[in-house]
C-alpha cells in the first residue's frame, strides 16, 4: 500500500535539546540545520534549558548533567 504521510513538529526547541542531549554527530548537525532555518533562536533554547535544568538531576540519563 502507498500513501501520503504528513510530520508536524510542534516545539522545534524541545526537540533540538533533545538531540544535542543524545550528541550523536548527524543528532549535532540536525540541530544547526534547524537553527540556520531560524526554527529557534539560541536565547530560546538557553531559556528552556534552564527552565529545565533544576529537574534534570531526577533524570541523569538525559545527557546534560
Amino acid at each position: 500500500m502507498q500513501g501520503q504521510i504528513s510530520f508536524y513538529h510542534y516545539d522545534f526547541t524541545a526537540q533540538a535539546l533533545s538531540k544535542l542531549s543524545r550528541g550523536y554527530n548527524r543528532d549535532i548537525d540536525d540541530v544547526r540545520a534547524m537553527y540556520e532555518q531560524t526554527l529557534f533562536t539560541l536565547e530560546n533554547l538557553s531559556d528552556c534549558f534552564n527552565a529545565i535544568e533544576p529537574e534534570l538531576i531526577r533524570f541523569p540519563a538525559a545527557g546534560f548533567v
